[in-house]
């Protein structure tokens, strides 16, 4: 997803969400071994057999704090995630709305 559709998301789950709502969040991490491979096609942006926006783990902390989620829990780190021979660098992220 563009980052626009993803601020667009996180700006609904907020206004849908009552106090105390949790959020949970797993996805590539811009420290991933895809960010070398495939065509680039923006920032933290490329093709391999799909469409991927690898995510900067620090700005979405960010930005979830300042759309008023409290982090409950993060992490970002291989081994969360892995499938055969693929390893990625996944992000982990239990939020609640503040209120």
């Amino acid at each position: 997803m563009p980052l626009e559709g993803e601020v667009r998301a996180l700006e609904c789950a907020r206004d849908i969400l009552t106090a105390g709502g949790g959020l949970f969040y797993e996805f590539r991490t811009d420290k991933d071994q895809l960010m070398k491979q495939g065509d680039v096609v923006g920032e933290n942006e490329c093709v391999t057999d799909y469409y991927r926006r690898l995510i900067s783990f620090g700005e979405f902390c960010d930005r979830l704090a300042d759309l008023g989620f409290a982090i409950n829990m993060r992490v970002a780190k291989r081994g969360l995630a892995k499938l055969g021979d693929d390893d990625p660098t996944v992000g982990r992220i239990v939020t609640r709305k503040s209120g």
